[in-house]
């Protein structure tokens, strides 16, 4: 039997906690987690901007935060601004969901495309009944009373099969094995986790036991982009952290992104950016940026 490289379950747990953006605080600086996580807004007005895209959340409204994804989050306004977060790790989903689905739902919520739903509007989780599962998720953490633990982890798996429900029509249908998207998922964690070296579609192909040509089309079908493309957005996006939180030179950044040279850098940054790593992190230290978010242990 082929032993994966990555162990598809990495551990399960589930995190939830509020959160404020102040005058003093304002934002939460770019980064990214292997955690699934949800925000719910409660009060003021926020900026949040997930691989490049604007969302604009108001009280009452939702946005999931697939894994891996670059994301930041600004107050807007001068009234501070509240949240609540809910963090579950992919090995969430396995333990509460059929074996036998289990693959296809962790891709919906762990990796996204461009036909990706990420807010959830005010009226839209009313009528999904989101909201109520919050108020209540809210409330079980207010008293902290017996059977806490199970009960939030019912109330996360209540919210997790409203998402998935609603999102069906927009996930990526490939008429594949749950085997196959078990496997292109664990070439996916491979590469966020070993994107600083040379990897290779070759290699990936033979470590899930799969020939190249067979391997090439599912990733495609399956991740959103090929393989090449697939490999550069996690290298620019662990870039565009180094870029905003460090003074490390352009060269230096290059080599632990797992790009060859600066120059290669820099072309492929621009390709993907529309803007050089320079004048990104230029425009980013424009910014206040501080804090981060704890994650689940």
């Amino acid at each position: 039997m082929r032993k994966p490289f990555v162990e598809f379950r990495e551990g399960a747990g589930t995190n939830f906690f509020s959160n404020v953006l102040t005058e003093q605080r304002p934002c939460f600086m770019l980064h990214t987690h292997s955690v699934i996580e949800i925000l719910y807004f409660t009060q003021g007005l926020h900026r949040v901007v997930c691989d490049g895209v604007d969302y604009i959340a108001e009280p009452g409204d939702m946005l999931l935060i697939r894994s891996y994804t670059a994301h930041e989050l600004f107050k807007e306004g001068r009234e501070n601004a509240y949240h609540f977060v809910l963090q579950m790790t992919p090995s969430f989903i396995l333990s509460i969901s059929a074996t036998e689905a289990s693959a296809s739902y962790i891709l919906a919520l762990s990796f996204s495309n461009n036909n990706s739903k990420c807010l959830w509007k005010k009226d839209e989780c009313e009528r999904l009944g989101l909201d109520k599962a919050f108020e209540s998720l809210i409330e079980e953490r207010k008293n902290m009373g017996y059977c806490y633990d199970l009960t939030r982890n019912y109330l996360v798996a209540q919210i997790t099969s409203i998402i998935l429900r609603d999102t069906k029509d927009e996930n990526i249908e490939v008429n594949e094995s749950e085997e196959l998207k078990r496997r292109i998922y664990d070439s996916m964690i491979y590469i966020q986790r070993n994107f600083a070296e040379d990897i290779t579609a070759e290699e990936c192909a033979k470590n899930v036991s799969l020939s190249l040509y067979y391997f090439s089309r599912s990733f495609k079908a399956i991740a959103g982009r090929p393989f090449k493309k697939y490999l550069n957005f996690v290298r620019i996006t662990h870039a565009k952290q180094l870029l905003t939180s460090t003074d490390k030179p352009i060269t230096e950044i290059a080599t632990a992104c797992g790009f060859n040279s600066a120059s290669h850098f820099i072309v492929t940054y621009k390709e993907n950016e529309g803007t050089t790593p320079l004048a990104y992190r230029k425009t980013s230290l424009k910014k206040n940026r501080v804090g981060g978010y704890p994650l689940v242990e």
